[in-house]
């Protein structure tokens, strides 16, 4: 980017993709600014720049330390790691570092303190449940047998089904269960079976007491292979 673009873009004001900073020195406020970015449609992040567009500057110190921080955050403090571009630009004898972050393409993007931001204008908000999911689902982080099914929740389990299974899978957690070792929910969410208090459709369609209550027309194909040969095949 030219110097005149770049001034007429500090001209125009902060926006989705654009925003002022004097100066950074906090890793957490630099996490969640290059969060917001990834998860969103990517911008610049300009340092030494007022809310107003006034160009103050930052000194050689400051650039040296914050190139440093930058490191130390991408590798650190965002999970999956995301990839910025610096730039300094000399106007009128004051330095400014332009941050270049692109939308990411591993979304959604979280801090090391578990918070997954996007950018509302010019300012930046925490991802809503539903927006989450379709994050994790476009990323293909989330299978579709571990979406949730809403309404659903713990009184929907059969549980006699599931402790059943248990004593054929895994005797150790299932005592753990009757000795209070392990909290049922707990176990459910561990095996992906159920999120935020509500079943998964694995969940529902596995040990769900009426699976058809929340799936009525939900059908699994299934195929068995006899023996090693692949060409003869049974449906079920």
């Amino acid at each position: 980017m030219d110097i005149t673009t770049l001034l007429k873009r500090i001209a125009n004001g902060e926006d989705s993709f654009t925003q002022f900073k004097t100066n950074i020195t906090n890793a957490d406020q630099l996490a969640e600014e290059l969060v917001a970015f990834s998860n969103a449609l990517g911008g610049l992040l300009i340092i030494g720049v007022t809310d107003h567009g006034e160009i103050i500057g930052i000194g050689d110190d400051d650039i040296r330390r914050l190139n440093q921080l930058i490191g130390n955050v991408i590798s650190s403090n965002i999970t999956p790691p995301v990839y910025p571009i610096t730039q300094i630009y000399n106007i009128e004898e004051k330095k400014i570092l332009v941050i270049s972050i692109q939308s990411g393409i591993n979304k959604p993007y979280a801090t090391n303190k578990g918070l997954y931001i996007t950018k509302a204008g010019s300012d930046k908000r925490k991802v809503s449940q539903d927006e989450l999911r379709r994050l994790f689902v476009e990323g293909n982080k989330l299978y579709a047998d571990e979406c949730m099914v809403k309404k659903s929740d713990t009184t929907d389990l059969n549980y006699e089904l599931f402790y059943e299974f248990l004593a054929k899978d895994n005797v150790a957690i299932l005592d753990a269960l009757k000795f209070n070792q392990l909290s049922l929910p707990t176990v459910l969410e561990n095996r992906d079976l159920l999120l935020e208090n509500h079943l998964t459709l694995a969940g529902n369609l596995i040990f769900g007491k009426y699976p058809q209550r929340f799936n009525p027309d939900f059908y699994i194909d299934c195929v068995y292979f006899a023996g090693n040969a692949q060409d003869v095949c049974e449906f079920s």
